[in-house]
């Protein structure tokens, strides 16, 4: 306790104590949905959240509608600062902010950055943060029971010796992505215990790139396919690339009709506190579904 009050005197500039009272009651404005969610399913409601309308998924739209948080739609990769303003926040959380940034968001409210990536220590945070250590613990154990049934579910059911790839479509090629990149990776291939390929298993933590010669020789049995949304651009094009090629016609994902397509703004942006069970709902439904 005593280094997660000099940790948030360091970053938010005060002690603890002085929120003890009321930071429940705050006017918080969230700069990430996937944080917001925790907020919310701890109990505390924030006063704004900043989306970006095109990675949002339906389910996180009538959740913060549900509760009342008011959405901030943003450009990708861009923090408008004059429409948070307008918001008065009492306090401001973030998750990669520049100093630039965080010196002129002070000038407003406190600000909280550079949090931790795991989900689980996020929930421990922001219970300890708001005084829900409680609700936090709770949430944890129904999140990992969740896992351990689905992954049971799994081992009894799936392809003998079975292989997963997550192959994410982008407007110059392709990547797959490592087995600790990102949360629904480590979702993948740590918790539910899948298994990638191995002639794919350097760099796990990276997105890495991956010809269509690299994906043949993997020749995964099941294939998550996700064709990155940006605002910027469309993988369109290289998505029907793959799908007309020669190598794809011949994996046998393809052939046993194995192949699930994702979501960006789910799967890489949002597998939180509610996001985590949307994923794990369509991992079920896409393995346990095709047997």
């Amino acid at each position: 306790m005593q280094n997660f009050s000099r940790q948030f005197k360091r970053i938010v500039g005060r002690p603890p104590k002085q929120y003890k009272k009321t930071v429940s009651e705050y006017h918080v404005c969230f700069l990430s949905p996937a944080h917001a969610e925790i907020a919310i399913a701890l109990g505390v409601v924030p006063n704004c959240v900043t989306v970006t309308n095109s990675l949002t998924p339906k389910y996180q739209q009538l959740l913060f509608q549900e509760v009342g948080t008011t959405i901030l739609e943003m450009p990708q990769y861009v923090i408008q600062q004059d429409i948070i303003v307008q918001q008065q926040p009492d306090l401001i959380i973030g998750v990669d902010l520049t100093e630039e940034t965080k010196q002129q968001f002070q000038t407003i409210a406190p600000v909280i950055s550079g949090l931790t990536y795991d989900l689980h220590s996020l929930i421990r945070y922001f219970g300890k943060l708001f005084h829900k250590e409680k609700e936090a613990a709770q949430i944890i154990r129904e999140l990992t029971t969740y896992v351990e049934v689905l992954k049971s579910k799994i081992q009894h059911h799936i392809v003998k010796d079975a292989t997963v790839l997550y192959l994410r479509v982008e407007e110059l090629g392709y990547r797959y992505l490592g087995e600790s990149s990102s949360d629904s990776a480590i979702l993948l291939y740590q918790e539910l215990g899948l298994q990638m390929p191995k002639v794919l298993r350097a760099n796990a933590n990276s997105f890495n790139m991956c010809s269509l010669q690299q994906l043949v020789a993997a020749n995964p049995t099941y294939l998550f396919i996700e064709k990155r949304i940006m605002d910027y651009y469309t993988a369109d094009l290289s998505l029907a690339t793959l799908q007309n090629s020669e190598q794809w016609a011949n994996l046998d994902a393809v052939k046993n009709n194995r192949v699930f397509y994702v979501d960006t703004g789910l799967w890489i942006n949002n597998c939180s506190v509610f996001g985590k069970r949307e994923i794990m709902q369509q991992i079920d439904q896409a393995i346990l579904g095709s047997v």
